[in-house]
């Protein structure tokens, strides 16, 4: 959509229902922005996706349990680091700083979901890590 189609769609829905709804719209175009352009630069905007994916399709019998979830959520956060790193750019929305903050969150959530799943399946020596990590 150009600015021009933009601005005539946001002309035409102004006055119908609640305006507090095409401002949320709109903060969440400039957010959506805003991120791309960390996570994308001047690459392709769903870029990161595609290099997400590509480092999963490493592993064909990915598992998709709430711990591997968590450790993609943490690759994705590394990705954007790694991204602006190897580009020289700093983020629009979050840096290297708050970037690298998430993963150390991430990685510390990895750790109670896999404490988590241990525990319901009644596994305290660590015998079943690769079952674990494959639940559905």
């Amino acid at each position: 959509m150009n600015p021009i189609d933009l601005a005539l769609t946001v002309a035409e829905v102004e006055g119908k229902g609640d305006p507090r709804f095409v401002d949320l719209c709109l903060n969440e175009l400039r957010l959506h922005a805003a991120k791309n352009a960390d996570y994308a630069g001047a690459g392709r905007p769903l870029g990161n996706f595609e290099r997400v994916a590509a480092i999963l399709r490493l592993y064909p019998d990915a598992p998709r349990s709430p711990v591997m979830v968590a450790l993609t959520y943490l690759l994705k956060q590394l990705d954007a680091v790694l991204n602006m790193g190897a580009s020289g750019r700093t983020g629009q929305v979050e840096g290297v700083s708050e970037r690298l903050q998430d993963v150390a969150v991430y990685a510390k959530l990895c750790q109670i979901l896999y404490q988590e799943g241990q525990e319901e399946v009644g596994d305290e020596d660590n015998s079943i890590d690769e079952e674990l990590l494959r639940c559905a």
